[in-house]
């Protein structure tokens, strides 16, 4: 769900164009001039492991993985809210 809100925020700031039918490397793509870039290629790794790689994530691996996902959807929050 994390991710979901990650492409959210990115689409509400116009970063992204969102689309049922787009893939992750397609938002890559799109992410490449962003400051953002980096750390949403981070997380779109992290997000595939574990989706795709139909790995199970415990609490402790979501527990470490979590504060990374909050970081950047607050970071993308407050670039917005910034005059």
């Amino acid at each position: 769900l994390y991710y979901l809100a990650a492409l959210k925020e990115l689409s509400l700031r116009k970063d992204i164009r969102w689309k049922k039918d787009k893939t992750n490397l397609d938002y890559l793509r799109e992410m490449r001039s962003s400051e953002h870039y980096s750390s949403f290629k981070s997380l779109t790794a992290i997000f595939e492991r574990v989706w795709y790689g139909e790995r199970m994530l415990d609490r402790e691996g979501f527990q470490q993985l979590e504060p990374d996902f909050q970081l950047f959807i607050n970071q993308l929050k407050a670039d917005v809210a910034a005059p």
